[in-house]
């Protein structure tokens, strides 16, 4: 077995930084986009098909952190700085999941 064999190639690892990419910017977008339907009161913005439940605006704001965090993480250099953002917008993220699946374990079934 050779390295090459085991080392992933750069255009393997160009084609996954790319949809990790297009990931965190989507994630923001539709973050973005769901915020920007509560407050301007554009059911549409806020599910994905008619009728079906709608983001909540803590689950948007968790969307567009998250996918900040991600698209800040990847930007090269990192910095001790950026470092520290990306942590606490992840943080952010993370704690708000946590209250949201606390608040759903707590509703009777």
């Amino acid at each position: 077995m050779t390295a090459s064999d085991v080392l992933p190639s750069y255009s393997r690892i160009h084609t996954c930084h790319r949809l990790t990419l297009g990931i965190s910017w989507t994630a923001i977008s539709v973050g973005a986009l769901a915020l920007v339907g509560w407050w301007l009161g554009i059911p549409v913005t806020t599910s994905i098909f008619t009728g079906l439940a709608t983001m909540k605006p803590i689950t948007a704001i968790t969307f567009a952190f998250t996918g900040a965090a991600l698209w800040m993480a990847l930007r090269p250099p990192i910095s001790a700085r950026r470092r520290s953002i990306v942590q606490t917008l992840a943080s952010i993220g993370a704690l708000i999941v946590v209250i949201g699946l606390l608040r759903l374990q707590a509703q009777p079934a």
